[in-house]
């Protein structure tokens, strides 16, 4: 069982209008099998790195080895949430997914469905347009959950299995970013 689970909003700093409007607290379980299915599951990943940037949100703003401590205020134990763009690893990822599909001898024309981080559409439209992809192959839900962080991809799929968007043997890929930020897209066949 893989498991993603946040309480964002909870932790927002109430003066600040974006985690307080868009964040959401959600969970989400997927449980993998064993089947006999040949050539389904995990096929490959690929990662990348960059801490150049774990200033610009943090969690708790206080520090975590202050988190316990008597003298620092409910907000101060929030998300600070300076905004920018964090390295903008966004705009990394088409070479990600493109390095991706490269290694897995596939092309654009094999993915049924991208899940892709959930915390802005308009982060996703881009992607699309890039990759030269129909933005319809993007499941998006932060306008139905919020940005819900670690299980956003994960509710994605769920709401695209329940909608029959996606079928066993479909490609399909994986992408999300942390902040700081660590980025992976992950190709799996359904």
């Amino acid at each position: 069982m893989v498991v993603g689970s946040e309480q964002m909003k909870r932790y927002s700093q109430d003066s600040d209008v974006i985690t307080k409007c868009n964040f959401g607290d959600a969970a989400c379980a997927v449980i993998l099998e064993r089947t006999k299915r040949q050539g389904s599951g995990f096929k490959d990943a690929v990662y990348h790195v960059n801490s150049d940037y774990t200033s610009s949100t943090l969690f708790p703003e206080c520090g975590m080895s202050n988190i316990y401590k008597n003298d620092i205020s409910a907000q101060e134990k929030r998300i600070l949430w300076k905004g920018g763009n964090a390295g903008n690893g966004f705009t990394l990822t088409k070479a990600l997914i493109e390095s991706l599909l490269k290694k897995s001898s596939k092309n654009v024309v094999d993915i049924k469905r991208y899940f892709i981080s959930q915390v802005c559409r308009q982060n996703i439209n881009y992607l699309a347009d890039s990759l030269g992809e129909d933005k319809k192959k993007f499941v998006y839900v932060g306008d139905k959950f919020g940005y819900t962080g670690t299980s956003s991809p994960l509710i994605a799929l769920d709401y695209a299995v329940e909608t029959n968007q996606v079928k066993r043997g479909d490609n399909i890929i994986f992408w999300s970013i942390g902040t700081g930020y660590i980025s992976c897209a992950i190709l799996w066949k359904y």
